[in-house]
């Protein structure tokens, strides 16, 4: 019965923001991505009013439940804040709604966006992100885009940003013209009338994706000229991108798979392959905790150089 409660809470959340969504533009709520709707259920102060001109500002998508993860972040990696903000972003959750809430209180780098919290709806945090960090953070000079199972290099991180190989475009694993899936029984089908094309246009691994400031109106004015669709990676770093004639830098020498995590922090390679900027996801907190104090030392010794 708790669970049908439940399912029935969640249900009529996701009525609400559409009905809400619908009176106030006459449009589905697809028109979340003009942003002119969109508001925040749980804010942050900007970079300006705190005083902080950060270098990159990292925006951690996360599940609201996944608090555990966001606290290991916040002990590890986000607690280097030298030239770096962090901030986490979550959609709406009927069931970690009032936790989120205290968090947000007490660590103050929550940010909650008026959409309901699924896998369907990533492509609306993606754009809040790029909404955030233009907006409430213009100051740094890159946008981050994280996900919150990933480890993150930060001093190797601001030394390749302090002199990067390109001003205009984005950062990040670059994926070619991946084929679209049309099988019905695959958690990544895509039909038809969702998308067209047999192949997507270039865009990047979701895991990290760093954009400059420089570019992001253009990727926002884009999100007002194209279909909304699902995979926001796709979506933003693809399709978007595209049409802002946006090209990617591919940066995969400085990005470390998952198993070299677990064999640096065993001694199994060198730990020079710590001066990556970041390894992809689902990172262990046990691996994770054990990189960053590999990391620390490396960077006090004056040892971390992005190669």
């Amino acid at each position: 019965m708790k669970r049908i409660q439940r399912v029935a809470l969640l249900a009529l959340t996701v009525v609400a923001v559409f009905l809400i969504l619908i009176t106030r533009t006459g449009k589905p709520p697809d028109s979340l991505l003009n942003l002119r709707d969109f508001h925040y259920t749980i804010q942050q102060p900007s970079c300006g009013s705190l005083g902080v001109n950060p270098l990159v500002v990292i925006l951690v998508h996360s599940a609201p439940g996944n608090l555990r993860k966001r606290q290991t972040i916040r002990e590890t990696w986000a607690s280097w804040r030298r030239h770096t903000r962090v901030v986490f972003l979550v959609g709406l959750s009927q069931g970690h709604q009032e936790a989120i809430e205290h968090e947000a209180n007490v660590f103050g780098d929550v940010v909650q966006g008026s959409f309901v919290d699924s896998y369907r709806n990533l492509t609306y945090k993606h754009a809040m992100a790029l909404k955030w960090g233009s907006e409430e953070c213009p100051q740094a000079r890159y946008v981050f885009k994280a996900d919150d199972d990933i480890f993150i290099n930060i001093p190797a991180l601001c030394d390749f940003l302090e002199a990067p190989p390109s001003q205009h475009e984005i950062f990040c694993t670059h994926l070619l013209a991946n084929p679209v899936l049309r099988n019905e029984a695959s958690a990544w089908y895509v039909s038809p009338e969702e998308y067209p094309n047999e192949t997507y246009p270039h865009y990047c691994s979701g895991c990290g994706i760093i954009y400059p400031q420089s570019i992001l109106d253009r990727l926002q004015t884009a999100f007002k000229e194209i279909p909304f669709f699902w995979i926001d990676d796709v979506f933003v770093s693809g399709i978007a991108r595209q049409k802002a004639s946006v090209a990617i830098h591919e940066i995969d020498r400085y990005v470390l798979q998952t198993p070299q995590a677990g064999d640096i922090v065993s001694g199994k390679l060198s730990e020079g392959l710590l001066d990556g900027i970041l390894y992809s996801n689902e990172i262990s907190e046990h691996i994770l905790r054990h990189l960053w104090h590999k990391t620390q030392l490396r960077a006090l010794d004056g040892q971390s150089t992005p190669p």
